[in-house]
């Protein structure tokens, strides 16, 4: 089986975000975690769009979810893994507008608001919909990824900024 590192080599594989967080949770040092996401990251264009949505979401100040902090009960949708999910973590944030109060496109009405967020969770792979919720809240759970946290996602992402962003 090939590592995230070996499948971020060749273009022919698809790799997403979560499965390059796990396999940071496995590295030792905090040179090779930031490479990996570098890796990730310079891997394509589209790979360098979701970056900049991810780290907007998880750091900018004006990008506030109004939702319910916290992991919302969803239905068990048989996803098994990331290849079989209706909806990826990249497509999601064509939807972050409609949870954010800043923006044009926010649903003002809270339940149907939180309607269309868990409907997007239940359209998800399970760990795209814990990661997309712990972005929401700002906070990675070091539980899930051990070795990930915001500061290293900074540093890796935007190491133009020497303090630290948001939480």
């Amino acid at each position: 089986m090939q590592s995230i590192s070996e499948k971020l080599e060749t273009n022919k594989i698809t790799v997403y975000f979560g499965e390059v967080l796990e396999e940071i949770s496995r590295l030792k040092t905090r040179t090779d975690r930031i490479r990996l996401l570098q890796k990730f990251r310079d891997r394509s264009p589209e790979n360098q769009k979701f970056v900049v949505q991810f780290m907007e979401c998880l750091t900018h100040p004006r990008v506030v979810f109004d939702l319910p902090p916290g992991m919302p009960p969803i239905a068990d949708n048989g996803i098994i893994d990331y290849d079989s999910a209706h909806i990826s973590m990249a497509k999601v944030f064509q939807r972050v507008p409609y949870f954010v109060a800043t923006t044009p496109s926010y649903v003002k009405n809270q339940a149907k608001r939180e309607h269309i967020f868990v409907q997007t969770l239940e359209s998800m792979y399970k760990k795209d919909a814990e990661l997309f919720c712990m972005l929401k809240d700002k906070a990675l759970d070091s539980k899930v990824y051990r070795g990930v946290t915001n500061q290293l996602l900074i540093d890796a992402f935007m190491p133009e900024h020497k303090e630290p962003l948001g939480n």
